[in-house]
């Protein structure tokens, strides 16, 4: 009988670990996620306390007559025309130093750059990524826009891709991109 009150005993007791464990998970997880609420709260109310306090400096430079609203108004746009640039940075990502693009896709690589001036660029020869370069169409190399005249010296294919082959590829510049 003593075996057996032992064994009922350890049973119990695996039982009660088991159930402070269970416990002190759900404590400990309680604990974290109110911590990040709390976090989340502080960092919310320290951002709009940021802009408040940007709005009554706003309020009390045009009320004191310290600042006139145009020159509110050409700080605003100031601090608009940066973000408007970073913008533009993220949507027109730098391109290749050897590639031309079309709409942001490259579409062709290209050879030494024979030729390269405030007007033109001239390359001694394109390989197409897949198929024809439509020259009539409006093209960009690094951080111009260009349009080019070629003449097609031949072609590979390849299966599912064909590269086509120009030599002697002049450009125009027409300005940034």
């Amino acid at each position: 009988m003593g075996i057996r009150q032992l064994y009922i005993a350890e049973s119990n007791r695996l039982w009660t670990i088991i159930l402070i464990g269970l416990c002190a998970i759900f404590a400990i997880g309680s604990l974290i996620e109110g911590a990040r609420e709390h976090r989340d709260a502080r960092i919310a109310e320290e951002n709009q306390e940021h802009v408040d306090n940007k709005l009554d400096d706003i309020r009390k430079s045009l009320s004191l007559g310290n600042a006139a609203p145009a020159q509110v108004l050409s700080a605003a746009a100031a601090k608009l025309q940066e973000q408007e640039k970073r913008i533009k940075i993220l949507e027109h990502p730098a391109h290749d130093l050897e590639q031309l693009y079309e709409d942001n896709i490259p579409v062709a690589s290209v050879g030494v750059v024979m030729k390269f001036d405030s007007h033109n660029i001239e390359f001694d020869a394109v390989t197409t990524v897949n198929g024809e370069i439509d020259f009539d169409k409006e093209l960009e190399f690094r951080d111009w826009r260009i349009r080019c005249s070629a003449h097609e010296d031949g072609s590979q294919n390849y299966g599912t891709t064909v590269h086509v082959y120009y030599t002697n590829v002049a450009c125009s510049i027409l300005g940034r991109r």
